[in-house]
């Protein structure tokens, strides 16, 4: 009866802290900067030479939330850019019946920018994501955002606190 009682606090103690929320949290790097939401949290911070990573994913059981924020330190062609991050999606054994829109000029937080949807499937579970292309002469940036369709709802705070708190010192801003 004690070693029950024992292991059903252990459980709810580990439920109550892994559903505790973590608190927005301010990052800036090389002149990109924005806000981990709150509930969310970076689970990659990666510098190398002119490549730079950061991973964000919304805490808690069974979230599916992500937000990734890569630059490369110089002007490329966006629509390369774009090409090579569908090249290495299309690489993942995991992404089953991927499928891209077409591509279309957008404005991403006062930023103008390349953008494009996405659709697949993880173990049979839709998915969908978006993908912004944009930059300057000094860095080009590919942001994607993308869910589980059934999390929508959960991560719609989250995303727009993201992109409402994205700035970078550029050159192109409207």
């Amino acid at each position: 009866m004690k070693v029950q009682f024992t292991t059903l606090l252990a459980i709810c103690l580990a439920l109550f802290i892994s559903c505790k929320s973590t608190p927005a949290v301010p990052y800036e790097h090389s002149g990109i900067a924005f806000t981990c939401p709150e509930g969310w949290e970076i689970t990659n911070d990666k510098h190398e030479d002119n490549m730079h990573f950061v991973y964000m994913e919304k805490t808690g059981f069974n979230a599916s939330g992500l937000i990734t924020v890569t630059w490369i330190d110089g002007e490329l062609e966006w629509e390369d850019y774009m090409d090579n991050t569908i090249e290495s999606f299309e690489e993942q054994p995991m992404f089953k019946e991927l499928e891209f829109s077409e591509p279309s000029d957008t404005v991403f937080n006062g930023y103008v920018a390349l953008t494009i949807n996405y659709t697949f499937n993880i173990t049979r579970m839709p998915h969908s994501g978006k993908m912004f292309i944009l930059g300057d002469e000094e860095k080009t940036i590919s942001i994607v955002m993308q869910e589980a369709d059934e999390d929508t709802r959960k991560n719609k705070d989250g995303f727009a606190a993201f992109m409402e708190s994205f700035s970078f010192e550029a050159v192109n801003m409207i």
